[in-house]
């Protein structure tokens, strides 16, 4: 399937159908990650190239999942809990305070993981609940080759 950019209108009518944010934060069973994991697939499926990104804080063991994409407004990243454009930018806090971000910390980096560079799969941790994305099961790419903002 040919993925491509798609315009920032088209990312807010995409988001008006999914409605991520509909659905409810309940470590460990429905966290972040799936909250991501299904606007990225949705996005795939519609022919939405974009990006399962990973938000790290500084001084924190975990990391924030979210959704990119590339638009005809540049580069935007995606709340997948609340459905929003958030502006966040590695040295800031995180804009908005959520459940699984931890308070008042600030971003230290955010690595990107292109729908159009490899085939993703993801498996759930058994200890934590977080979906990580693991090697594709045709090419063997580890798919860990994140890009980084």
């Amino acid at each position: 399937m040919e993925l491509s950019n798609p315009l920032l209108l088209a990312v807010k009518m995409f988001l008006a159908d999914v409605r991520s944010w509909r659905l409810d934060y309940k470590f460990p069973n429905y966290v972040c990650t799936d909250f991501a994991k299904l606007i990225f697939d949705a996005a795939t499926i519609q022919g939405m190239r974009c990006g399962y990104a990973l938000v790290h804080f500084e001084g924190a063991r975990t990391s924030h999942a979210i959704v990119a994409f590339e638009t005809d407004y540049g580069l935007i990243y995606i709340e997948p809990q609340t459905g929003e454009v958030e502006h966040i930018k590695a040295g800031i806090p995180y804009p908005t305070q959520l459940e699984g971000v931890p308070g008042d910390c600030t971003v230290s980096s955010i690595d990107i993981m292109w729908n159009d560079e490899h085939p993703l799969k993801f498996i759930k941790c058994s200890d934590c609940g977080y979906l990580f994305p693991i090697c594709c099961p045709v090419c063997g790419h580890d798919n860990i080759s994140f890009s980084r903002e």
